[in-house]
C-alpha cells in the first residue's frame, strides 16, 4: 500500500542535517505523550462506555471536530499531547543531546519536515531526524533495526552494529532481544514519567 503524504503550510522547524547528536530516541506517542489519565482529565465531559476504551472515544470525538473544521489539523494533534510530558521529553533530549526518530503510528502520511512542524506546534524543542518505515511483520523492533542500518552512519558517524546509544520510549513491547537494554516501557495509563527518563539517562551515561 502506498501512503500519500500530506504537507503543512506553516514555517517552523529544527531540522539539522549535521551529525552533531550523541544519541538517538525512537519515540512512540500514544501511551507516552498521551495516556489514559490525560484523556480522562481533559475530556471528562465525554461519556464512557464499558465496552470501548476511553481513548478511542476521545479520538473519535476529535476526528469529528476535525472533519467539521471546528478543529485544525495542528490543533487535532496538539489536543492529544500532554504539555507536561512534552516538557519532560524536551528536557531529556536537551540533557542527553538526543535526536528523535518517530516510530509512532502518526508518522504515516507525513514527511519528516512536516512531523517536525507538528511537534513544534505542540511544544517540542527537540529535533526530529527521521521516521521508521513499515516492516511486513509490523514489528517496531524490526523497523528500528532497519532505520539504524540505513541511517546510523549518516547521523551518528558509526556503523549500526557499533551503535548502542539509542533509547526507545514506547508502551508496546514488540522489540528485538538485543534491544531490551535500550527499551524503556511506558505505562499507557500514566505515559512518560521522570522515573523512566532518569533510568534512560543512567543507561546512556553508563556507555561513556
Amino acid at each position: 500500500m502506498v501512503v500519500k503524504e500530506e504537507h503543512l503550510e506553516i514555517t517552523s522547524g529544527n531540522m539539522n542535517n549535521n551529525n552533531t547528536f550523541n544519541n538517538c530516541l525512537f519515540l512512540d506517542c500514544d501511551g507516552v505523550l498521551n495516556y489514559g489519565l490525560f484523556y480522562e482529565e481533559r475530556y471528562k465531559q465525554l461519556t464512557k462506555y464499558n465496552d470501548i476504551p476511553f481513548y478511542k472515544t476521545v479520538k473519535k470525538y476529535l476526528r469529528k471536530l476535525l472533519k467539521s473544521k471546528e478543529l485544525s489539523r495542528l490543533d487535532y494533534y496538539k489536543s492529544q499531547m500532554c504539555p507536561m510530558r512534552m516538557q519532560l521529553l524536551n528536557e531529556f533530549c536537551a540533557e542527553t543531546n538526543s535526536a528523535v526518530v518517530l516510530s509512532a503510528s502518526m508518522r504515516s502520511g507525513w514527511t519528516v519536515e512536516d512531523l517536525q512542524k507538528i511537534f513544534n506546534y505542540c511544544g517540542a524543542t527537540f529535533t526530529i531526524i527521521g521516521k521508521t518505515g513499515h516492516s511486513e511483520e509490523r514489528i517496531r523492533g524490526v523497523e528500528i533495526y532497519s532505520w539504524l542500518k540505513d541511517n546510523c552512519k549518516t547521523w551518528f558517524g558509526v556503523d549500526y552494529y557499533d551503535f548502542s546509544r539509542y533509547i526507545i520510549f514506547d508502551d508496546d513491547g514488540d522489540f528485538l532481544i538485543w534491544q531490551q537494554s535500550n527499551f524503556f516501557q511506558c505505562d499507557n495509563y500514566v505515559g512518560l514519567t521522570p522515573t523512566i527518563t532518569y533510568r534512560a539517562k543512567r543507561y546512556l551515561n553508563s556507555l561513556r
